[in-house]
């Protein structure tokens, strides 16, 4: 806490006991549980049940998260005298607001102790669930649009801004992992989860009917609950029915449907996973000759009862043989192109305990208790899961090395993979600069840190071990260069090459040169020629779109302001109706800043101008402040004749929105606004490639009076486009 301002113990401790009653242990079948109870005595420390207030050693003001959350660990360890997480299976940090590094709800360590939030964020329980699923080793979950974040099947997609709702679940690929990863916490029974391998012969088909994961515990039949797919890569399909009841009641997307989902790294540990399609009834999912066979496999879903007990998805998976599917009157989506997955190297050199740099303990993959991630993020750009590896073979390592990227289109890289020489948590840097690293080797002088974390957990050799997403991308324009600089406290393992700066691997995107292997810090030592190994993971933007006016998903108003910066979007200046104020919603499919309004005045002369805004929708809280920002106020606004723009100027702050997010706004003024009549409120009015303006409703008083539904919005937003601003 700082200030006056202050999170009251009790608030946090009702909000806490909110989330275990509604989340833990109902929805995790008494197979994780949240309790306050501890095998130390810290009583006289805490300010409520599980409760413990500090008073940071830094300002809120003036420090990026970083600094601020090394100063909340740093307090809450001299107040317990130990360190965290010492006998907590889990800590969260509240803090009353933020001031600098802002745009994010929340963030937390990937398989870790630690979450962070700010301000009311910490009480609603979809973003809780959000967060501890990072802590439980689960990445993102991204959506049909190709965004990692999208996925609102799965409380790893967008989370749920609520205090009374968030009933919802995982996706299945998520599911397979939480049962029978390495990290798994739930796998009572093989029939569960269970995998379909079709081989490379037409006709391999498995038939079924599966439950949904409410269900889990109502399932006298022995169904499954995930059926993955074997690609014969990394990179599989997972399948489960999204029944939306119990504890999965509040979803809102694909509900009492069939979802196929994509994920890497096999199902069983952190990846990334894409919603393919979600099945009604009738309906099939194709994926074109599937794992090189020259043969399609096609999911059907035969049948959907609602009715039976427990309700189930009777479907059929074929490779090839149309005769299963003869007697169902079924319609296929779109053909998705033929899977290019990756399949995972394992190493072949069988190192020794000499020379000094050849590794040599043997690591486990067993889960640590220590952060092992970067914060991570909100993405925003449109991705296709693009990726490169060198290789995962090694005969030599050392504390860091250094090595350039070539591209060859505009890319945005995300996130890196390396190859450790030693298990067990330890601090990775990555720095960056453009151009060649040759005369920069000992000098961190032009060189920008992109990624610090100092207790990664890192995994054996020759496995990847992840990093999670940069808080900012690091991007690369075509025919440009730009070196990295990776090193570890555990140290790297790569293998000699044969030239330096020369092309290792390549792709349609980059190329990945030869680099050299160095020290932990930038020092004169240089072993060359030697092959980073690991994994690039990147995005794809347009190449020449830059001054089209459209802010395509790669630009945003830093890299092309004159397509995404002091953006406009105009609903009509029409004279129709009016009252003293109107409220709306606005959908974010960009994170970007709202920086100002032009209304249409109903009058015209000097008079008071007012906007408040909320996050989330405002039906509900139409009659009441509460909760509102009021973020614009102008006693003597001189307003224009109605049908003519009037300008409010910039606000003081602009606003953020994150992306596939709602924020509300309620504009009021002494003269009146005009706005026209709608179709139904809530539904699209006006939008471009970046937002949506949706119908709302008139208004006769501040947060008092009569509604008017549906009406429309006369006037105009303006906004910037942001770059990758960190929200989890």
């Amino acid at each position: 806490r700082q200030g006056p301002r202050r999170l009251r113990p009790y608030d946090i401790r009702q909000d806490l006991r909110h989330v275990r009653r509604r989340r833990q242990p109902e929805q995790t079948y008494d197979k994780l549980r949240m309790t306050n109870e501890y095998t130390v005595d810290i009583e006289q420390h805490l300010s409520a049940p599980g409760v413990i207030d500090v008073t940071m050693p830094v300002s809120l003001n003036g420090h990026d998260r970083v600094v601020v959350r090394e100063g909340m660990v740093a307090a809450t360890q001299e107040k317990l005298g130990f360190d965290l997480p010492g006998p907590f299976g889990n800590v969260i940090f509240v803090l009353e607001g933020c001031y600098e590094d802002c745009g994010w709800a929340g963030y937390a360590f990937v398989n870790s102790w630690l979450s962070v939030f700010q301000g009311d964020n910490y009480k609603y329980v979809g973003v809780q669930m959000h967060e501890i699923g990072h802590n439980l080793n689960m990445a993102h979950s991204g959506g049909l649009d190709g965004t990692r974040y999208t996925d609102y099947t799965c409380a790893m997609g967008n989370p749920s801004y609520s205090d009374n709702s968030g009933l919802m679940c995982y996706n299945p690929a998520k599911n397979y992992q939480i049962a029978r990863g390495s990290d798994s916490w739930y796998n009572e029974n093989d029939h569960e989860t269970i995998t379909w391998d079709s081989g490379n012969n037409a006709g391999s088909y498995w038939s079924g009917t599966i439950i949904g994961i409410a269900d889990y515990k109502n399932n006298p039949y022995d169904r499954p609950v995930v059926v993955k797919i074997e690609s014969g890569t990394s990179d599989d399909l997972f399948v489960g029915f999204n029944r939306a009841i119990g504890i999965n009641r509040d979803m809102t997307d694909a509900r009492d449907k069939v979802t196929i989902t994509e994920a890497g790294n096999n199902g069983l540990g952190y990846a990334q996973s894409w919603i393919k399609a979600s099945l009604s009834e009738g309906e099939s999912y194709r994926v074109v000759n599937w794992r090189g066979s020259g043969i399609d496999m096609t999911i059907l879903v035969k049948k959907i009862d609602l009715g039976a007990e427990p309700a189930y998805a009777d479907v059929i998976m074929s490779l090839g043989d149309p005769t299963i599917f003869s007697k169902t009157n079924s319609r296929t989506l779109n053909p998705t192109r033929n899977p290019t997955l990756r399949p995972t190297t394992q190493p072949k050199a069988n190192p020794t305990k000499t020379p000094p740099e050849q590794p040599t303990e043997q690591p486990t993959m067993q889960p640590t208790m220590q952060p092992s991630m970067k914060p991570t993020v909100q993405p925003t750009k449109e991705t296709n899961g693009n990726e490169l590896e060198t290789t995962f073979e090694y005969d030599l390592g050392s504390g860091g090395s250094m090595f350039t990227v070539e591209a060859k289109q505009n890319i945005l890289i995300t996130s890196l993979a390396i190859n450790s020489n030693s298990r067990g948590a330890g601090e990775v840097k990555i720095y960056t600069r453009e151009g060649g690293y040759s005369g920069h080797v000992n000098s961190s002088d032009g060189w920008e840190l992109i990624y610090d974390n100092p207790s990664a957990m890192h995994y054996r050799r020759g496995q990847a071990t992840e990093l999670g997403d940069f808080e900012q991308g690091v991007r690369i324009a075509k025919g440009m260069s730009q070196s990295f600089f990776v090193s570890s406290s555990k140290g790297l393992v790569y293998k000699s090459g044969d030239q330096e700066n020369s092309p290792f691997t390549s792709d349609q995107s980059l190329s990945i040169l030869e680099g050299i292997g160095t020290d932990e810090s930038f020092s004169d030592t240089i072993h060359t020629p030697r092959v980073w190994s690991g994994i690039i993971r990147y995005e794809v933007g347009p190449s020449e779109t830059c001054g089209d006016l459209v802010c395509d998903l790669y630009e945003d108003s830093e890299s092309c302001p004159m397509d995404c910066a002091d953006k406009e979007l105009q609903t009509a200046f029409e004279v129709s109706v009016g009252s003293s104020g109107t409220m709306f919603t606005v959908e974010a499919l960009r994170d970007m800043h709202v920086s100002s309004f032009v209304v249409n005045a109903k009058s015209r002369g000097e008079g008071e101008m007012k906007v408040f805004t909320r996050m989330g929708d405002y039906r509900g809280h139409g009659q009441s402040s509460d909760g509102w920002e009021l973020i614009y106020s102008n006693p003597t606004l001189a307003h224009r004749r109605r049908g003519q723009p009037t300008e409010l100027g910039d606000f003081g702050n602009a606003i953020f929105i994150g992306s596939g997010t709602i924020q509300s706004f309620f504009i009021t003024s002494s003269n009146g606004v005009l706005y026209t009549k709608g179709t139904e409120e809530g539904t699209e009015s006006v939008r471009d490639e970046s937002m949506v303006i949706n119908e709302g409703v008139g208004t006769t008083g501040e947060f008092s009076g009569e509604l008017f539904s549906p009406r429309v919005f006369s006037g105009m937003i303006r906004y910037n486009v942001l770059q990758n601003p960190p929200t989890e």
